[in-house]
């Protein structure tokens, strides 16, 4: 189960979203920097922007997904946190756990060409800038590797609960 959907506001919304990912704190691992390393305390000046829009297109997802019953399900985002690719970095294979879904916004994509994960056992998925990519938490996956500039994407993990 994949689900991609274009971000509408992304044009609108994405030299801000920039901005402020550069000014939000963040290590680097010779890959990437991000603030998945940082203390959970770590200020997330994003997170008030890209909130209310993740949100809408996550009802939009429970819907399409759950029909009738979607009024009966709660949206429960876990954790988020933004990548900032450097060149030639990657994200090495990995899953998410202690979550059921998985979903990564992709800002800015230098080269969309490039650009998408690699599931395991499964065939690679190409995205484009402004893209939403939801997936279960569970595949085995990793980032293309980055040739270009840098690329950024805000992701998040979320879980669905029945709540009648």
């Amino acid at each position: 189960m994949l689900w991609i959907k274009k971000i509408k506001e992304h044009k609108s919304i994405k030299d801000k979203a920039v901005s402020l990912l550069n000014v939000t704190a963040g290590k680097n691992d010779g890959n990437l920097i991000s603030d998945w390393f940082m203390p959970k305390n770590t200020p997330k000046p994003y997170w008030p922007l890209m909130h209310p829009i993740f949100l809408k297109y996550l009802k939009l997802f429970v819907k399409e997904y759950y029909k009738q019953h979607s009024n009966n399900i709660e949206i429960i985002i876990d954790n988020y946190w933004y990548q900032n690719y450097l060149k030639k970095g990657r994200h090495g294979w990995h899953t998410h756990s202690h979550t059921n879904l998985s979903a990564v916004y992709y800002l800015h994509l230098p080269n969309p060409k490039q650009q998408g994960i690699k599931i395991f056992n499964k065939k690679s998925i190409n995205v484009k800038e402004g893209d939403l990519l939801i997936f279960p938490s569970y595949y085995l996956h990793t980032s293309k590797n980055n040739y270009n500039d840098q690329k950024k994407i805000i992701a998040f993990n979320f879980n669905l609960r029945n709540i009648r």
